[in-house]
């Protein structure tokens, strides 16, 4: 006998669960923390550092003909707290339209990929270092990058510690994009608790049902005393609140002893582990039988994070009953079958890189077939708010 509920029953009623939020949920509550938000917040920056851009923008040409000490006629123009990271998603890699996953992936293909015709952190330092002669296939970009850290650094920068100056420049740019979400928030915090209500009450009946909570959002809601709104409280910042937020790649097939190690997102929550003096949430993860899952794009550079929990719900498991909600809005009506298109592409990739992670599994995956099949994957639609939040 085959018994129909309606889905909702099933979702709101699933007990034991850890949801985990992505930078979706900011959106969803009307924040505006998009990458492209914050690059049209640094429009007048942008206007600067295309002057500055243009004052060198023959730098590749001069350094060839009468050495490196063109490096040190840099423009009078003040870059000020305009970071390498500014001046490298701005002028290389174009960013305003993206999403915060794609600028993580493009600092990934900097630190670590090696392609002719894109910059990479190599050709640079060796720009700066004075081998840039046998660099036969270096590009105006990586001249126009190593001209703005040897502006910041001129009488520090050095091989040794080129790689320490560069993750400080990260921390520079993480800062300020930090203080942006805080004044996001703060300046719309009535209706983001007002959408997050919405939200909660769409996703389960009881708060109590949701035992661990984890964000991929720099948005501080941990401490908020408000009791009308206790269930935004309890939540473990993945990659750092505005105070501290962390951007990195993800450490697969990064050696610790490469100098880009201290890039990647476990290195960086490490250290930041080391520096906090405040308490920490403690996640009890015997409590959690079941995932639910909202405006996470899912792309690889998080992958680490959630094969770990893959392993605890045992997916691949058929004597298993915990299930995978990815919970998911339609933002623009007219972009609907795109939209869904794009949630169904996404959970693809990741269950069948994690099925390859777990089994080694060279042939094409059948693992989401039996999670689907089962019952174990759900893809649950939340209320349209006409929210672009992707």
């Amino acid at each position: 006998m085959i018994l129909l509920i309606e889905k909702s029953e099933i979702v709101k009623n699933l007990t034991n669960v850890k949801l985990v939020l992505g930078n979706g949920f900011d959106c969803y509550c009307g924040l505006k923390t998009k990458y492209s938000d914050y690059f049209s917040f640094c429009r007048n920056e942008h206007i600067n550092i295309d002057k500055w851009k243009d004052s060198i923008k023959n730098a590749k040409e001069y350094l060839r003909e009468i050495s490196s000490n063109y490096l040190d006629l840099m423009s009078h123009i003040d870059l000020g707290d305009i970071t390498f990271w500014d001046v490298y998603f701005y002028i290389v890699i174009k960013a305003s339209d993206y999403n915060w996953c794609d600028i993580e992936e493009e600092m990934l293909q900097l630190l670590c990929k090696r392609q002719k015709n894109k910059p990479n952190i190599e050709r640079i330092k060796f720009i700066l270092t004075e081998k840039f002669k046998n660099l036969q296939d270096a590009i105006d970009d990586e001249y126009i990058l190593a001209a703005c850290l040897k502006q910041k650094y001129s009488k520090i920068i050095n091989e040794n510690n080129f790689y320490d100056l560069l993750l400080k420049e990260l921390k520079k740019f993480e800062k300020k994009f930090g203080n942006y979400i805080n004044e996001q928030y703060e300046d719309n915090k009535h209706r983001f608790k007002s959408m997050a209500n919405v939200f909660f009450r769409q996703i389960t009946c009881n708060n109590d049902y949701i035992v661990s909570k984890d964000t991929f959002n720099y948005t501080n809601t941990f401490f908020d005393d408000d009791k009308n709104y206790k269930f935004l409280s309890g939540f473990t910042h993945v990659n750092g609140d505005y105070l501290n937020p962390i951007f990195g790649i993800d450490s697969t097939n990064i050696s610790p002893q490469s100098d880009v190690y201290r890039f990647t997102k476990t290195s960086r929550r490490m250290l930041s582990d080391m520096e906090s003096l405040n308490d920490m949430p403690v996640t009890i993860i015997e409590d959690i039988s079941n995932l639910f899952i909202f405006g996470h794009s899912l792309n690889e550079q998080d992958y680490s994070y959630f094969f770990p929990l893959f392993d605890y719900l045992k997916i691949n498991n058929p004597l298993e009953n915990t299930k995978i909600v990815f919970i998911y809005s339609v933002y623009d009506e007219t972009r609907k079958e795109t939209i869904r298109k794009d949630v169904i592409n996404r959970i693809s990739k990741m269950v069948a890189a994690y099925d390859y992670y777990s089994t080694n599994h060279i042939k094409g995956s059948r693992l989401l077939d039996y999670l689907t099949a089962k019952g174990r994957v759900i893809l649950y639609e939340i209320k349209n708010l006409n929210v672009n939040y992707m």
